[in-house]
């Protein structure tokens, strides 16, 4: 069953604004589809995120409904999408998300910046294209954090005297935050904000520093599949030797210059880019306010 604009207008109306919290104000919220159905990364029954936009004092008026998560269990939703999980949404006032968005989260940033509008009753100016483009200097900030939270996770992955099976696991963790950090910078690197982890992990495939080293992505997944079994610390040495400048490996050097040219081409100081490691003492010290 086909789910078009047009059946989730009807659902709205006929079975959210006819709740009784809304329903004496509905000239005066916007509805909007939000999640894996409006960035079209879903499968046949993902569910129905909608999100419902309000200004502060309307909000203050309705907050009853529950904001954060409002099923609809007892909804007639299949009548409308068919067999797919049950739907849901949330309703937020305009003023919060425009802070959020002004702060540049990118999570919002990344959510608002894929929202398409369901019902327009004027509440739009969330979508003011200047508040999902990063200024030059908030953009190198934001790589500069990025890329440091890579390399400080690394550390964590070396092994030192520590050979248990503790530091093992610590050691694991650490490489599966230096690819999500990888992935996060990927969205830098093409100036876009990322999403929340699930989706990154999701939408980071179609992003050219993903795709250029996904073969070696892929590899560090398979060995880490089996940490228990013989061998354990030399696989994880050598997926955080494959991250991390390492001359016994192509695609480490690949994958450093590669993220220093993205920095330098952002406009980051060529003496910060080129000092690595030795940035991470300042990085530990600074308070990173718009991260």
């Amino acid at each position: 069953m086909e789910i078009t604009p047009e059946s989730i207008r009807e659902f709205v109306i006929n079975e959210i604004f006819v709740i009784p919290e809304l329903s004496n104000y509905t000239d005066n919220l916007n509805v909007y589809l939000t999640g894996s159905r409006a960035t079209d990364g879903y499968s046949g029954k993902s569910d129905i995120d909608l999100d419902i936009v309000c200004k502060q004092d309307i909000y203050d008026k309705i907050r009853s409904v529950i904001p954060t998560f409002y099923s609809l269990a007892d909804s007639n939703f299949r009548s409308y999408f068919g067999d797919i999980r049950i739907p849901h949404f949330s309703v937020s006032p305009q003023e919060k998300i425009l802070a959020k968005l002004k702060n540049f989260d990118e999570v919002h940033m990344w959510i608002w910046g894929n929202a398409k509008l369901i019902i327009d009753n004027g509440i739009s100016s969330v979508f003011d294209k200047s508040l999902f483009v990063f200024p030059q200097d908030v953009l190198i900030e934001k790589l500069k954090k990025i890329y440091m939270d890579f390399l400080y996770s690394i550390i964590d992955a070396y092994p030192n005297s520590d050979t248990s099976n503790d530091m093992k696991h610590i050691a694991v963790n650490s490489i599966y935050n230096a690819l999500l950090s990888i992935y996060r910078f990927s969205y830098l690197a093409e100036k876009q904000p990322f999403p929340y982890t699930e989706k990154l992990v999701t939408h980071v495939k179609t992003k050219k520093l993903y795709m250029k080293f996904a073969d070696t992505f892929k590899e560090i997944y398979i060995l880490l599949e089996n940490i228990s079994g013989d061998g354990a610390w030399e696989r994880i040495e050598k997926c955080r030797g494959m991250l991390c400048y390492d001359d016994k490996y192509e695609c480490s050097d690949e994958l450093g210059e590669y993220m220093d040219n993205v920095m330098l081409e952002a406009g980051c100081e060529k003496d910060w880019v080129e000092a690595g490691y030795d940035n991470i003492d300042d990085y530990l010290l600074s308070p990173h306010s718009i991260y």
